[in-house]
């Protein structure tokens, strides 16, 4: 369901943090544009249905499943993952043992570049007064400013529900209906008059019997426990190996959060990926509403029929894994080439420091995208995916005000607009068609939501899938992958990985047993020098539960081992089989669940391999002449003059913006000659109340005896007529203003 927001009146969703003049700043997008966050959308209609439940008189909990006279009216059951009978605000909205079936997206400006404006502001900033409620005066040093989205500004988000009873489905239709009619206001202030807002929603009621209609549905008894599903087909083992691989891509449309180690205190950390478990969850919680078969689900849990991928930031190439490692860089490099030893994977007890006597290692929160051209394996460095720090209020469920201990937190979230892949395999065609049909029923692409909080809306986004080619990516044929004529093989973890020894305890090797139950009669040993195994402790949540997951001691991705086979040249066809089976089996325990995946032969003991870094650009430690030679003639010409600039305003450096402050204006650049784009970003950020000082600031033109302001010296056509030229111009000022600090270090 598609709901428009309409704001009636001024709106404030706070994001409890200040620029330094403002006190009560909004929350924004990655865009800098303001939003209503899901969770605000999700708690304020919640609330209005309640609402409505009072006045239809509906039997529903407090959200502790105990009502007013002590008896029990939500049972918890765990026997089944969907527990017993709930009531229908359990239903949609969740509570504790209940996961709640609704899922809403962030709700996000429609054309807010044309919004309207209040005296050439796209906001409302309004001045406050604290009042003490005793003597009913002003506080001493109460008065505060707010921002406010103005009054007329629409706002864009969806509704829909994910895996709930069928039987259900129309009674929570229209209920939620009837919460989003009586939803009048939303943020924070409402008893102010702030925050005043129009829904319009598809099937909106329009008149008094329209909103008849959706009462006599509300009020209809649907007895769940009688649901009737659909019968499960049968699953019958294949024969021949003949695994089908496929596609698999999300694409992020609202922050997501994947539980992580807590770090201290009440701050949280996420992880960078999606792991499998979650990928393997979606598909678990769909079969079981679509079947309700716990026989087969648990065939499927054993593992043998799916293999569900980790799914890693990507960069539009099919294959996107962990950085190996074994593949390491010098830690001091920094993307200079110029006296450092360029990226190489380490064997065989390689020395592994750099020219410049630095100790070479594994990147860190750095991915891969990996395939072939001719003979070559191309890795292509990724960043980890952006992330912010969020601060959030824990609410208490029966006073709904913020807990007076532990009430205020705050965690990191991975910025929406971010696109995560990996590849799934089935054991055969019926499989795959079986799991498309779950997931998919039908469809290219599907409403999915990964993490934790995703009744509020986080982790929401587009899944979609596609078969793979027969030479892309892992289906790219072992036979024709990087395994050394005298038999050795790289294998590296791609997922998380539960290893077990005989006693049942981690394992801090590589149990053979787990290889040879693969394919008997394969002869191989592993290599225990080039053996790089990284361990962690991995904590989970159980949203069907609503428990904790046990902690599992795994060994990380880019992990690797090596194998080296007996007889390779005379048993090849034998070791490719085998190498196919454990990529798609995987190694260690609950296999089906997706950990344990492995990828064979990405890359090889001595391979040709390049990597792809991201520009760095050129040490200016370089000799003028030589320096010309390597550069672009716009290169040269971007630097000479702000080498001029640098030179009549050695004193008034410091004055102008910081290299953090170009730095964001760079990531938002990108190069293109036909574009302006840069020049919008540059008065933004000139715009901005705290930096006006430092981008306004007089300075003196190259070779002259005239002033300007910095703004107006960097808007100059020569440096930003277009997004190429200010890329340019932005990349060699921060160089620049970089090298002019370590010169004055080295004073």
């Amino acid at each position: 369901m598609k709901i428009t927001i309409k704001t009636i009146t001024d709106l404030h969703i706070g994001s409890g943090q200040t620029d330094g003049i403002v006190d009560n700043d909004i929350i924004t997008n990655a865009k800098g544009q303001p939003f209503i966050p899901a969770s605000s959308i999700k708690g304020i209609l919640k609330d209005s249905c309640r609402q409505v439940s009072e006045l239809l008189e509906l039997k529903v909990c407090d959200g502790q499943h105990i009502q007013t006279d002590g008896k029990k009216l939500c049972g918890i059951s765990f026997s089944s993952p969907y527990g017993s009978e709930p009531c229908i605000i359990c239903q949609i909205f969740g509570s504790y043992g209940h996961e709640g079936k609704l899922r809403v997206y962030d709700a996000q400006p429609q054309n807010f570049e044309h919004a309207p404006e209040n005296n050439g502001q796209k906001y409302m900033v309004t001045g406050h007064n604290r009042i003490d409620r005793k003597t009913g005066a002003t506080v001493e040093s109460g008065l505060f400013i707010a921002r406010h989205v103005p009054a007329g500004t629409v706002f864009i988000s969806e509704l829909y529900f994910e895996s709930i009873n069928e039987k259900i489905l129309p009674v929570a239709e229209a209920f939620l209906k009837l919460g989003l009619l009586n939803l009048k206001r939303i943020g924070g202030k409402r008893r102010r008059g702030k925050g005043g807002v129009e829904i319009i929603f598809d099937g909106k009621a329009a008149n008094e019997a329209g909103v008849k209609k959706l009462i006599d549905i509300v009020k209809t008894e649907v007895n769940a426990g009688n649901t009737t599903y659909q019968a499960a087909p049968e699953i019958i083992a294949s024969s021949s190996f003949n695994p089908v691989t496929v596609e698999l891509s999300f694409e992020l449309k609202t922050p997501m959060i994947i539980n992580d180690n807590q770090l201290s205190g009440n701050h949280f950390e996420t992880l960078t990926y999606i792991p499998s478990t979650n990928v393997s969850g979606l598909f678990f919680s769909r079969f079981m509403s679509k079947f309700n078969d716990a026989g087969l689900l648990k065939k499927f849990m054993d593992g043998g029929l799916i293999s569900f991928p980790d799914l890693y930031i990507s960069n539009g190439k099919s294959v996107c894994m962990p950085w190996p490692k074994t593949l390491v860089t010098c830690s001091k490099a920094k993307g200079e080439t110029k006296g450092h030893t360029g990226p190489k994977f380490c064997f065989d007890g390689e020395e592994t420091l750099c020219e410049c006597k630095a100790p070479m290692e594994p990147k860190r929160n750095t991915y891969c995208s990996y395939g072939y051209e001719g003979e070559k394996i191309i890795f292509e460095a990724l960043k980890g995916p952006h992330k912010k720090v969020r601060m959030r209020n824990n609410i208490d469920p029966k006073l709904q005000t913020t807990r007076s201990e532990g009430g205020l937190y705050s965690y990191q979230e991975i910025i929406e607009g971010q696109t995560f892949c990996g590849t799934v395999k089935f054991a055969s065609e019926k499989i795959f068609e079986l799991w498309k049909s779950v997931i998919f029923n039908g469809a290219e692409e599907i409403d999915a939501s990964f993490g934790r909080g995703r009744s509020r809306g986080l982790g929401a986004g587009k899944l979609r899938y596609k078969k793979a080619s027969k030479d892309s990516g892992f289906s790219f044929p072992i036979e024709k992958r990087s395994i050394s004529p005298d038999g050795r093989c790289v294998v590296m973890f791609i997922s998380d990985t539960i290893l077990l020894d005989e006693y049942l305890a981690p394992a801090s090797s590589i149990p053979l047993d787990y290889l040879k139950n693969i394919l008997p009669g394969v002869e191989f040993e592993i290599d225990e020098n080039n053996t790089m195994l990284n361990f962690k402790v991995k904590r989970g949540f159980n949203a069907h539960k609503g428990l904790p997951a046990i902690p599992e001691a795994v060994i990380t991705p880019g992990s690797v081992f090596v194998l080296k086979f007996k007889d390779f040249t005379t048993n090849k066809d034998k070791i490719f089989d085998f190498l196919n089976k454990l990529e798609f089996y995987g190694i260690g325990e609950r296999t089906g669940e997706g950990f344990g995946r492995l990828a064979a032969a990405p890359f090889g003991i001595k391979p040709a391999i390049e990597v792809k870094e991201e520009k760095a650009g050129l040490s200016l430690k370089i000799e003028p002449d030589r320096a010309k030679s390597l550069l672009s003639p716009l290169d040269v010409e971007i630097r000479e003059k702000l080498q001029g600039f640098m030179a009549a305003n050695k004193y008034s450096i410091d004055y102008i913006p910081s290299v953090s402050s170009l730095n964001s204006i760079a990531s938002a650049i990108k190069s293109n000659p036909n574009s302006k784009s840069a020049i919008e970003a540059l008065k933004r950020e000139a715009g901005k109340s705290t930096a006006k000082e430092k981008w306004y600031i007089n300075i003196w033109l190259p070779g002259k005896k005239e002033q300007t302001s910095f703004i107006n010296f960097i808007l100059n056509e020569e440096l930003t007529g277009n997004d190429e030229k200010a890329s340019k111009t932005i990349f060699w000022l921060m160089q620049l203003l970089k090298e002019n600090k370590k010169s004055k270090n080295n004073r």
